[in-house]
């Protein structure tokens, strides 16, 4: 393999607001093809990005444009079957979160890369956000003292009614759709990252609304949720911790509250860190350092996928990361906790007599 990444994305949803971007603020790294189910959209994203090739079968992409490194930015349902696709054929594997529809498939697609001696990495961005670097260091560098508790709230009111939003496969759960896979991975990830594993899960899934519209002006019945309350026990020490995800209230925003027996880290927004302890001001703490330098305007997760990009690039070509990125073995962590989360969703309604 040459120092030059040849990648090929499979996606034109968030494949071309944020991958393609993305890859091409990163030095070494060359976007070669793109596939869509729909070769107007794959033409189009490779005309404006100057990608050399265009494909609606991602399997004749792959078979047919060498690359190194395949980025999958598809529904959540398709990745199972991309991932064993590229992994039969010796590739390189970046896949968005969540990693797939249950547990056994992720431990399916971890087994596959493994058995072929692949990379892997799963879009686990938020690491990458200064603000959220920023507090993972403050814990390492002891500012908690003894850990004790974690709590996230994080909301949009993107889905917050019928006329925003029509129904598409995120709100078909065998598809793997719903605010819990969408957002709450993330967070899931972050406080595994900072306090360990995750155990004793309990949750609260709600769907505030029930019906949407889907292309053809019918209403549906959506099956997913918008709203989701998670709790958890973390590591060895059992910090506490909640986290409260939405796309159905407003105004968007968030914050992260780590609390420990010296004192606490909060997160608001993804930019603005404080230490506080009793009888002491709120202590602004620098972030860590830019990675990138974007456009002006451009999205940070663009900058945040970036610098994940940096890390898989380096662990791919034999070099040294600058931190490990987050891998297969971290999105299997993650299925579990959804998978329980949504098992308690499931028995809650069949001992209500509702459906979930």
């Amino acid at each position: 393999m040459s120092t030059k990444l040849r990648v090929a994305i499979i996606g034109t949803g968030f494949g071309a607001s944020v991958h393609v971007p993305g890859f091409r603020l990163v030095d070494g790294v060359q976007v070669v093809a793109v596939a869509s189910a729909e070769l107007e959209r794959a033409r189009a994203l490779a005309t404006r990005a100057g990608i050399a090739h265009a494909f609606d079968d991602f399997r004749r992409m792959l078979d047919e444009v060498q690359v190194d490194l395949v980025s999958i930015a598809t529904p959540v349902y398709l990745h199972h079957e991309m991932v064993l696709a590229a992994a039969q054929r010796g590739i390189h594997v970046l896949c968005e979160k969540p990693l797939a529809l249950s547990a056994n498939q992720a431990e399916q697609m971890l087994a596959a890369v493994r058995a072929r001696n692949l990379r892997h990495g799963v879009d686990f961005q938020f690491r990458y956000h200064r603000g959220i670097a920023t507090l993972k260091r403050a814990i390492d560098d002891g500012r908690l003292g003894e850990p004790r508790m974690a709590r996230v709230v994080s909301r949009s009111d993107v889905r917050s009614t019928a006329e925003k939003v029509p129904f598409t496969w995120w709100s078909e759960r065998d598809k793997g759709g719903g605010v819990l896979g969408a957002v709450a991975s993330h967070w899931i990830d972050l406080l595994r990252w900072y306090f360990g594993a995750p155990r004793d899960v309990s949750s609260q899934l709600n769907t505030f609304v029930p019906q949407r519209r889907d292309a053809s002006g019918a209403w549906r019945e959506v099956e997913t949720e918008d709203i989701a309350h998670l709790a958890m026990r973390l590591g060895s020490g059992g910090v506490q911790a909640t986290i409260d995800v939405s796309m159905a209230v407003g105004p968007t925003g968030g914050r992260v509250e780590l609390y420990g027996s010296d004192g606490a880290l909060v997160l608001d927004g993804f930019d603005e860190v404080h230490f506080l302890r009793s009888g002491s001001a709120p202590e602004p703490l620098p972030l860590v350092p830019a990675r990138f330098e974007g456009e002006p305007g451009q999205p940070i997760n663009v900058l945040a996928f970036a610098a994940l990009v940096a890390d898989l690039r380096a662990a791919i070509l034999g070099e040294a990361p600058e931190k490990h990125p987050p891998d297969f073995e971290d999105g299997v962590a993650v299925q579990q906790v959804l998978d329980t989360a949504y098992q308690l969703d499931v028995e809650r309604a069949k001992s209500s007599g509702t459906t979930p």
